[in-house]
């Protein structure tokens, strides 16, 4: 079975595009926000976290890809349990049915995953504009 450590956890995707979303933050809108009298807790709950939050999520989407594949790897390489081991052990009998079977379920398992992130993403940021009609005559 993959465990991971609590410090290889924080240091994950989010936190470039954490770092990324921040910065990119129009010093225009912030230097309004200041001169209407917003302190700086209003600046990061209102302006900062809410541009931060694009980057995160759109990160995620790569991040979780990654992380599924990296602990079947984890668990074909030598785990007792999990998906790589039952992929792992289908393959060593020649099972192809119990190869696809684990090939199906991990992608189930990454479709429902984006699915959820997807939602996630709909819910924080219904503030954004609508993006359906952003191809400008293209």
């Amino acid at each position: 079975m993959l465990t991971i450590s609590p410090r290889r956890a924080r240091s994950g995707w989010a936190g470039p595009a954490t770092f990324t979303g921040a910065r990119e933050v129009d010093g225009n809108v912030i230097d309004n926000a200041r001169i209407l009298g917003a302190s700086r807790r209003q600046v990061l709950g209102s302006i900062v976290l809410p541009s931060a939050t694009t980057w995160i999520l759109s990160s995620l989407h790569t991040a979780f890809g990654f992380a599924l594949i990296g602990a079947v790897v984890g668990e074909y390489a030598g785990a007792g349990k999990g998906l790589g081991l039952l992929i792992s052990n289908a393959q060593g009998t020649f099972d192809a049915a119990g190869i696809y079977a684990g090939m199906i379920i991990i992608t189930v398992v990454a479709l429902i995953a984006e699915w959820l992130i997807g939602l996630a993403e709909n819910r924080l940021l219904k503030w954004r504009p609508s993006q359906a009609g952003s191809g400008h005559g293209i």
